[in-house]
């Protein structure tokens, strides 16, 4: 009797800990790790944009004077940030682009209604 209930909660816990992780989990994870709790904010984030399991989040850090833009991959059921990049609000330079040809920075001016990068409509 002893056996199969320790086999169960075994299995329970085994189960448990094999619970795919969720990337807005693994965001606020890294985050509070790397900039400390309440100094970020998540503004936006899009799963599967370039290809499957992957993602882009953009956010705020230091009291939101830098907008930034990461990239995510999925191995597994566990995500991984693979590459981001930031900028200044307050500086001419308001654009980056990361390794993986991501182009991130504000749009501020509300006549602008598409923007292309190439001939691709950007998102």
């Amino acid at each position: 009797m002893f056996k199969r209930l320790f086999f169960l909660l075994c299995l329970v816990f085994l189960i448990a800990c094999s619970k795919e992780e969720s990337l807005e989990d693994f965001f606020h994870f890294i985050m509070k790790k790397s900039e400390g709790k309440g100094n970020y904010s998540l503004i936006y984030k899009e799963e599967d944009v370039i290809h499957q399991d992957d993602a882009i989040v953009i956010y705020t850090i230091k009291n939101g004077k830098q907008i930034w833009s990461s990239y995510f991959q999925k191995v597994g059921d566990k995500w991984t940030i693979s590459d981001g990049r930031g900028a200044e609000w307050d500086t001419p330079h308001q654009w980056s682009v990361s390794t993986k040809n991501i182009y991130s920075g504000p749009i501020s001016d509300n006549s602008i209604e598409e923007v292309y990068v190439g001939d691709s409509k950007a998102k």
